[in-house]
């Protein structure tokens, strides 16, 4: 993904730890659309990808 993809994904993650009083489900939807924890996701398998290269 490119720089702003994920800054935008970033803002809406701040966006939604910010929300005053939600219900979990409001809490779980905002952060499911933020797409954060698929970007860290992303960067978490890459890692481990280097990693096992570098070990190998």
């Amino acid at each position: 993904e490119n720089i702003h993809i994920m800054r935008n994904s970033l803002q809406k993650l701040l966006e939604t730890c910010e929300m005053k009083n939600p219900t979990m489900n409001q809490y779980l939807n905002a952060l499911d659309n933020s797409s954060w924890l698929q970007h860290i996701k992303s960067v978490l398998d890459a890692a481990i990808f280097i990693a096992r290269i570098k070990n190998d």
